[in-house]
């Protein structure tokens, strides 16, 4: 698979936080605590707890966010680089006399946005009127992000479809085979180069690759935790980090200077 090297523009890094729908697996309706019941069923084990349902309890709390069909999008961060081409000559050059044309430098400026609220339509009406408006072509615009295929854009489109939400069209994919996806760029793919046996963390892979990424004490496991505390700001700061560093991965990975800290500018 071939990744656009110009034109970054056609790119929207997106980036998502999920929570539980309940603070607490007590609060949960006794039919879906039924169903997760069912569906950590292989997870339990009386060795570490006294009941089953105090097991439930703390698998819900721990995995809970990670399922679209218990869980909510409580933050999507999104951004895009606008690309502006310079030409200037070293002072070595200009010292010789050197006439010859200068290499094109390229430079960045990567703008981000984020939609958050109390309400998950909200949030998810306003990111799909964003594609609706201005990324809606699958053979010429693109999404990035790291493990969206496995993760942000099926939980996205679960949970549209939870709300009735009509579908984008980068993200109306059900039923689609991976060569009719190609639309989607996704980091930790492009570092697997085929290899399909394990998972590289975003983290991981910016410190492979040696990109910078701010070091703050949040974790995507403290989300859920950080959300019904009402943590709301510190959620926003982690998910645009978090697509920051992925833009910054995806230029690594095509062999392109990643943009530097100063050149972020949140909108």
């Amino acid at each position: 698979m071939s990744y656009p090297t110009d034109q970054f523009r056609r790119i929207l890094f997106i980036d998502i936080e999920t929570a539980t729908q309940q603070a607490l697996y007590s609060d949960l309706a006794p039919n879906v605590q039924l169903h997760w019941q069912k569906k950590m069923r292989h997870h339990v084990s009386a060795e570490e707890y006294p009941t089953f349902e105090e097991e439930f309890s703390a698998l819900y709390h721990d995995k809970g966010a990670i399922y679209a069909e218990f869980a909510q999008v409580v933050c999507i961060s999104v951004g895009y680089l606008i690309e502006d081409a310079q030409t200037e000559l070293s002072e070595a050059e200009i010292a010789s006399g050197n006439e010859a044309k200068p290499e094109a430098k390229r430079k960045f400026i990567f703008k981000v946005k984020s939609f958050t609220g109390e309400s998950e339509v909200d949030i998810l009406t306003a990111f799909n009127a964003l594609l609706y408006d201005h990324y809606y072509d699958r053979f010429n615009q693109f999404l990035c992000g790291h493990n969206i295929k496995e993760f942000d854009v099926p939980f996205l489109c679960r949970r549209s479809m939870v709300h009735h939400l009509k579908m984008p069209n980068l993200l109306n994919i059900a039923g689609y085979k991976p060569w009719q996806v190609h639309h989607l760029l996704d980091t930790m793919e492009m570092w697997k180069f085929g290899d399909y046996k394990h998972y590289t963390s975003l983290g991981l892979l910016c410190d492979v690759l040696g990109v910078e990424t701010p070091k703050d004490g949040m974790e995507g496991s403290q989300v859920s935790t950080a959300y019904w505390d009402g943590r709301i700001d510190e959620i926003v700061a982690y998910c645009q980090k978090d697509v920051i560093a992925t833009a910054k991965v995806y230029l690594r990975c095509i062999g392109v200077e990643p943009f530097g800290d100063e050149e972020v500018v949140f909108v």
